[in-house]
């Protein structure tokens, strides 16, 4: 149950941030800002969940902590959404392996990680409340301090894409307007082999991974 309540809370909000982006002018900051704060919610509320009376309460807490990292975890998609806006198209396919291989490459990390906090076993003390530092809740601590390096790491060197130029009433070379897709264009779009084959690919993957 606590491995798959992020998987919920990121189906429900990846689509959140898509179209917040699309209606904020395409500016990534604002939705990248909200994922960051969400994530060190939640892995603070997971590690604090070792104060709570042990049993549902301290199982329910750590359920939370995870849905709401998982909520913050989802705008992490958006990645793909600012390569496919940034970045030429002869050169997106270079970009995006290196971005996926970024996540196998934290995977990597997990192990040296556990390593590090193995033999914690102390306590902090904190406006009168005692907070037990085991193996357990310190990996909160750390997935904390990891979103908030990459907050400061957007704030300084993610820039937004540029805005797009509107065509002027009397432009000449102006595209013609698009018809707007509707759901049944997506999901015959889905349905195409080419789509539905890596969609079941990863589905699979993950579901082995997390089971």
């Amino acid at each position: 149950m606590l491995s798959s309540v992020p998987c919920v809370s990121m189906l429900i909000m990846v689509s959140v941030y898509g179209n917040w982006v699309d209606s904020n002018g395409n500016k990534y900051h604002p939705p990248y800002t909200c994922t960051f704060i969400l994530g060190i919610t939640g892995s603070l509320i997971y590690f604090l969940a070792i104060v709570m009376p042990h049993g549902n309460w301290a199982i329910g807490t750590m359920m939370l902590g995870n849905f709401i990292r998982g909520m913050g975890g989802a705008g992490k998609t958006l990645a793909y959404s600012y390569v496919a806006t940034t970045i030429p198209l002869e050169n997106q396919k270079k970009v995006l392996s290196i971005l996926s291989s970024t996540r196998t490459f934290g995977t990597l990390l997990g192990p040296p990680a556990n390593i590090l906090v193995a033999e914690i076993d102390t306590s902090i003390s904190i406006l009168g409340l005692t907070i037990p530092l085991n193996p357990y809740n310190t990996v909160g601590l750390i997935i904390a301090l990891g979103e908030f390096i990459l907050w400061l790491y957007m704030i300084l060197f993610l820039k937004e894409p540029p805005t797009k130029e509107k065509p002027t009433s009397g432009s000449t070379t102006s595209k013609p307007v698009q018809d707007e897709v509707g759901w049944g264009d997506i999901i015959k779009a889905l349905m195409h082999f080419d789509m539905i084959f890596p969609l079941i690919q990863v589905i699979v993957i993950l579901f082995g991974f997390t089971l």
